[in-house]
């Protein structure tokens, strides 16, 4: 049996090309694959990866270090999305086991708690990460989930910077730190932190974003909203045709969407120039 771990969505993208082709070759010849993932995300890429171009019988397994991140908001307000989001996997031959952990993986099984094993020729375990801290911290940098930067990604020793996945910066929209955890927030802090360095630049205002594909189905989710006082729904998920704006304060923070992704676009777009009168027009529309 392979054992292979996945950090995240990042990993996929761009590490895992290769062991993607040969996780596909595999699978054709119908060797059995058990998914564990607690980041919801990473294991959702895989999952939607290893079964293109053509279906195959797959046991996802979810563990309890779920992290809600991302469009996952969507999932805890609207439990029906969650239903459709499974349902669709179930479609593909997917079968779920929720909200437990692994017990031990042996030679050709996982075995879950109770002594239910699943047949396994090949795992895949995608958990996501936690952010390095110890150097920071034992350097003197503020630190807490991640290294504390200001709006130029400074951190609290002013000629040090920090970027990507470890940085904790405040967001412009709600003013809260936030750590993002993705590729393209990575490369725009980077370039964003050296723009500093070399005192050129304003603050950095680039709007987090994310998106899980599942077959020919796509949620995307731009802006940040860890918490909202109040939802904004239009369309159906069921019809593959929705939109949900996550507000606080009267102020939209993030906006989920399915099958509407001009709209998203421009709610990004809306929330960089924290332009709040083109995001209130936005829930007007159908």
């Amino acid at each position: 049996m392979s054992l292979l771990h996945v950090a995240s969505d990042e990993l996929v993208a761009y590490e895992a090309k290769g062991w993607l082709a040969q996780v596909r070759g595999r699978l054709e010849r119908r060797e059995r694959l058990v998914t564990l993932y607690g980041r919801a995300d990473a294991g959702e890429v895989v999952v939607t990866a290893v079964l293109e171009p053509e279906p195959h019988q797959l046991v996802a397994l979810r563990t309890r270090i779920d992290a809600a991140r991302g469009y996952h908001a969507l999932t805890q307000a609207f439990p029906s999305v969650h239903c459709f989001e499974r349902e669709l996997h179930e479609q593909h031959g997917v079968r779920f086991h929720l909200g437990v952990a692994p017990s031990a993986i042996d030679d050709g099984s996982v075995e879950l708690p109770g002594g239910t094993r699943l047949p396994a020729d090949l795992v895949v375990i995608g958990v996501g990460v936690a952010p390095r801290t110890a150097l920071a911290a034992a350097a003197g940098l503020r630190v807490e989930d991640g290294i504390l930067v200001d709006d130029r990604l400074r951190t609290s020793a002013s000629d040090v910077y920090a970027a990507g996945d470890v940085a904790r910066y405040p967001d412009p929209r709600s003013k809260a730190p936030v750590r993002i955890e993705h590729f393209a927030a990575a490369e725009r802090q980077g370039q964003a932190a050296a723009r500093a360095v070399l005192g050129l630049g304003g603050p950095y205002r680039d709007v987090p974003f994310f998106w899980s594909q599942h077959y020919d189905v796509s949620f995307s989710y731009v802006g940040h909203a860890a918490a909202w006082d109040r939802i904004e729904t239009r369309g159906s998920v069921e019809a593959r045709d929705f939109a949900a704006f996550y507000l606080t304060g009267g102020r939209v923070l993030a906006v989920v969407t399915v099958g509407r992704d001009l709209l998203g676009l421009r709610a990004e777009r809306a929330i960089e120039a924290g332009d709040d009168d083109a995001l209130a027009a936005m829930m007007l529309e159908v």
